[in-house]
């Protein structure tokens, strides 16, 4: 059975440019979980597609995207002067996972998400969404 699986990061980042492929396909069997190389074989995809892009409205960069076992992870390179709030920063990815019908992807599969955001070559925020926070 194949799987039309969105790109999470393009509704989760609002990034709106139209030379980036909207959607991938992934095989996947009824009732099996996504390998953890399909997993790295989507975050790659992801990051030669997302890498040096800003997102939103505003100067955060995606510098690359890759995964660790079942956690696909995004790492932005934020500017200094940029405050960002946590909690904030979680509960909007976690609605927008909901709402673009990420979610059930996401909890089927067993995958996590984390954003790793950067100032200045230096962790600035670390959130992680854990795939039992979208049920």
């Amino acid at each position: 059975m194949k799987l039309l699986f969105l790109l999470p990061l393009l509704a989760i980042i609002s990034c709106t440019d139209p030379d980036i492929p909207n959607n991938t396909v992934i095989d996947e069997s009824i009732n099996n979980l996504m390998s953890e190389s399909d997993i790295a074989d989507l975050a790659r995809d992801m990051s030669e597609s997302l890498r040096g892009r800003s997102i939103a409205n505003n100067d955060i960069r995606i510098l690359n995207i890759y995964s660790i076992g079942r956690t696909v992870i995004c790492y932005f390179d934020v500017p200094i002067e940029m405050e960002l709030d946590q909690s904030d920063v979680k509960s909007q990815r976690v609605d927008q996972f909901k709402s673009g019908g990420f979610a059930e992807a996401f909890i089927k599969n067993e995958i996590n998400f984390e954003m790793w955001f950067h100032k200045n070559d230096e962790m600035y925020m670390k959130v992680r969404i854990n795939y039992q926070d979208l049920i």
